[in-house]
């Protein structure tokens, strides 16, 4: 579905805000965008404030943050095409990311955080 807009940088998209608790506790939200117009999926990802992260630039981020991407070794090379697919990989990489570095991580028992 293209529509026709009145700037070259226009964009319609949908938005879906889901809420995610790790280790029991509520610590992220996660938006879905439905891009209309090329019938694809990205994601954004808002890590709680109550969460302490022993690093304070991951606590916004989105499927083109480069950081990320490399320390799960992974490489998109094509939109997303499935909801489920995107909702999905924002899952793991925010797990990822609260596990490693969260005070609720189940592996990090210390509070030594920024």
């Amino acid at each position: 579905m293209i529509f026709n807009y009145a700037n070259s940088g226009d964009i319609l998209y949908g938005v879906e805000i889901y809420r995610f608790r790790y280790n029991g506790r509520a610590a992220a939200d996660i938006k879905i965008l439905n891009m209309i117009d090329d019938s694809a999926f990205i994601f954004e990802v808002e890590i709680e404030d109550n969460i302490k992260l022993q690093r304070a630039n991951i606590r916004n981020f989105g499927m083109d943050n480069r950081e990320i991407r490399e320390m799960l070794g992974v490489e998109i090379n094509e939109p997303i095409k499935d909801r489920k697919e995107a909702l999905q990989m924002a899952i793991d990489w925010t797990s990822f990311i609260l596990e490693e570095f969260s005070d609720i991580s189940t592996k990090i028992q210390d509070n030594n955080y920024r």
